[in-house]
């Protein structure tokens, strides 16, 4: 990650090895269909679970281990890695989590409820959700209805994506300077 006019010197440090490497996780979802087939995707940023339409609010409940976990009543819920904290996750409240952190987010969007708020999970925690007429997202880019599977099961992965930095990146003055904290 770096500006435009960075390009040049970016690369001609990048053939000398000055560059760093890193690996943030991404989320497992497991897609259940209702004859049992499974397909698993890889989200970088998110997974989105959103109401179906304007006119009604979604209901999705959530589960680990068989156990209800949370029930939440609004416009959706987001499931994000903590790459994709300071994206849609932000914007709904959610909390920033450093990119390399072993965690995920669940973060309510425009919940019904006063005391919906974001939860950070750890590494090894895997939900079910189940949500009528909603509609699942998985990083903007692909959807699916949610009604057409039996199972929707979200999880850290052990799989990460190699992302290549200039030497001197600091993240938390990138957070400054995008977010504009401080002077």
């Amino acid at each position: 990650d770096f500006k435009v006019d960075e390009a040049e010197n970016f690369f001609q440090a990048f053939f000398q090895g000055e560059f760093r490497i890193e690996k943030p996780y991404l989320l497992s979802v497991f897609l259940e269909d209702k004859q049992g087939k499974i397909l698993e995707k890889l989200a970088f940023n998110d997974v989105v679970i959103s109401k179906n339409n304007q006119a009604s609010m979604a209901h999705i409940e959530v589960f680990r281990k068989e156990k209800k976990f949370n029930e939440y009543f609004g416009d959706g819920l987001i499931v994000a890695t903590p790459a994709g904290s300071t994206a849609y996750n932000l914007s709904a409240n959610g909390p920033i989590v450093y990119t390399l952190a072993q965690a995920f987010i669940l973060t309510p969007v425009c919940s019904h409820s006063l005391t919906q708020r974001p939860i950070v999970l750890p590494k090894g925690f895997e939900i079910e959700i189940m949500a009528k007429d909603c509609i699942l997202c998985i990083d903007g880019q692909e959807n699916y209805k949610m009604n057409d599977f039996k199972s929707i099961k979200v999880g850290l992965s052990d799989k990460n994506v190699a992302l290549i930095h200039p030497k001197n990146r600091d993240y938390f003055q990138i957070l400054k300077e995008k977010l504009h904290w401080g002077n």
